[in-house]
C-alpha cells in the first residue's frame, strides 16, 4: 500500500495524479485506499512519469521484486 503513496506523491498528491491522467480524483484515491493499481492504468501512469520527469517506473509498483532483486 505504501508503494503506491509514493507513486501519487510523485505526482504532487491525489488531485495533482488526477488532473495529469485526466481520471476522477476518486479513481486515484481508490487506488491508493485499495493499495494497488490496475494493470492498464499502470502504463498510462509510467507514460505520464516519463511526459512530466518524474521518474516512476513498472518496478515501483512491486516493491517485493524490486527488494528480492
Amino acid at each position: 500500500m505504501e508503494h503506491i503513496s509514493k507513486i501519487i506523491e510523485k505526482f504532487g498528491g491525489v488531485r495533482p495524479m488526477a488532473a495529469a491522467l485526466g481520471r476522477p480524483k476518486s479513481t486515484v484515491h481508490s487506488w491508493m485506499v485499495r493499495g494497488s493499481v490496475p494493470d492498464e492504468a499502470k502504463t498510462e501512469i509510467i507514460a505520464k512519469s516519463d511526459e512530466l520527469g518524474l521518474g516512476v517506473q513498472l518496478s515501483d509498483f512491486y516493491p517485493s521484486l524490486r527488494s528480492a532483486s
